[in-house]
């Protein structure tokens, strides 16, 4: 089976893609990050592992404008959203935690982004699809779907996976059930979730219930029964498989008759085990938790 040449979005890109990694080399990906020079790094390293790589300077929103980014103390939670203390005091004050945690969620900083949206850039760039879109913006998720609203009404973008909350720690952040209705008024399937932790732990000192599971990322392709094209369907499979997902890869294998030797001959490539990753499966949350806290950079 020949692999199809993908492209992929990457949204919130600071730290790179961590995903298909085995099939970069045909992969050409755009990553979108407001960060200016700090971006030099993002676009020495990951220019030298993708067949094509574009790096654009500019935020995606429902919008194009100019918008206030919030530089927290801990860069990667950055958002165009101001986090909410009402919420952040209500659900987590009594972790033992909690403070030095939320020091990371300080503003130390304003800066005036421009952004743009999915539709236009596919209209500038004159691509045909998007067979990978990863967005991990800190609340702002739904905000940059609806700016691809044609693009998912013409079955434009393949598969998705989008970080989500279920307790909103930004003001007005959507949560996961506005986004996951979203998605599914556009023909979208849910694949699964996978779930971040928060930093409540049973050896919290003062009792407190751990909160697991205040969000995470979810996985979504188009519901492949209403696509009646073979190449796109190849590509989701592609995609699908190159993240784990054997049982639905091979679901859109054989709906096009792909060999399953061929098949086999695919997973054997793509996958790759991610050891880090892999804890998760294998670890009690309590010590994924504690793990983190203790190595977290």
């Amino acid at each position: 089976m020949k692999i199809p040449k993908l492209i992929c979005f990457d949204v919130g890109a600071r730290n790179g893609l961590k995903d298909l990694k085995t099939l970069s080399r045909v992969t050409s990906l755009y990553s979108f990050e407001p960060g200016g020079h700090e971006n030099d790094g993002l676009n020495k390293n990951s220019g030298k592992a993708y067949a094509n790589f574009e790096l654009i300077n500019k935020g995606l929103y429902s919008s194009t404008g100019i918008y206030d980014l919030y530089l927290m103390a801990n860069p990667s939670m950055s958002s165009m959203l101001k986090p909410d203390e009402k919420i952040l005091d209500e659900y987590f004050n009594d972790i033992t935690e909690f403070k030095e945690w939320r020091k990371q969620l300080k503003i130390v900083d304003v800066k005036k982004v421009e952004t743009t949206t999915i539709d236009a850039v596919i209209k500038e760039q004159n691509i045909k699809a998007i067979d990978y879109l990863k967005i991990d913006t800190q609340g702002t998720e739904l905000e940059i779907l609806k700016g691809a609203e044609n693009s998912l009404r013409d079955k434009k973008i393949n598969v998705i996976k989008t970080e989500f909350a279920f307790i909103p720690l930004y003001k007005d952040q959507p949560t996961f059930t506005e986004i996951d209705l979203y998605l599914k008024g556009f023909g979208y399937k849910l694949i699964t979730c996978e779930f971040n932790y928060d930093v409540s732990s049973a050896l919290t000192k003062n009792g407190e219930k751990p909160k697991w599971g205040i969000g995470g990322d979810a996985f979504y392709c188009l519901d492949a029964e209403k696509v009646n094209d073979r190449e796109k369907i190849l590509n989701m499979a592609v995609v699908i498989g190159g993240l784990g997902f054997l049982s639905n890869a091979t679901h859109l294998f054989n709906s096009i008759n792909v060999p399953v030797n061929a098949q086999k001959q695919f997973y054997k490539n793509a996958q790759s085990v991610n050891k880090r990753k892999m804890l998760k499966y294998f670890l009690p949350p309590v010590f994924i938790n504690l793990y983190k806290r203790l190595f977290r950079k």
